[in-house]
């Protein structure tokens, strides 16, 4: 069990490929000192294979196939909610939700968002394609926030 969860990532994955069921992995952990002990050490290893992923899709980007004016071409696409994640789990005090209660935002709260836009814009200058979407998305944010006032 514990080398398939080292493997997938996933205690229901890795229960399946060990052939042990689901409830079978906690009980272990509740009964078994050890197994707890190891788990936790896998479970860590684990955690950093799925953040480097993260960050791999985020500042990488996936390669994607994609048909365009009829002709099939490869498009690479990064995860832009994982790089907020990324942001926001590496600095929170910078990247932290600054959104009032009524969900309307403050301005200092959208000038910070323009800040963070504005870095995004410099850390991507080698992206074209990061840096579409970023613009496509702050333009959407302004037509809403346009609309609520």
């Amino acid at each position: 069990m514990l080398a398939a969860y080292a493997e997938t990532c996933s205690v229901s994955r890795a229960a399946e490929v060990a052939g042990v069921g689901r409830r079978t992995h906690y009980d272990w952990l509740n009964a078994d000192e050890k197994y707890r002990c190891a788990f936790e050490q896998i479970q860590d290893q684990a955690a950093q294979t799925l953040e480097d992923e993260a960050v791999r899709r985020a500042h990488e980007g996936v390669e994607r196939p994609m048909t365009i004016a009829g002709k099939r071409e490869v498009v690479r696409d990064y995860s832009d909610t994982l790089l907020i994640f990324l942001l926001k789990g590496l600095k929170p005090e910078r990247y932290k939700e600054r959104v009032a209660g009524d969900s309307n935002v403050k301005p200092a709260a959208n000038l910070e968002i323009r800040e963070l836009l504005g870095i995004l814009n410099d850390e991507l200058r080698d992206h074209p394609e990061m840096r579409y979407k970023i613009a496509q998305r702050l333009h959407m944010a302004e037509k809403e926030s346009a609309k609520v006032q």
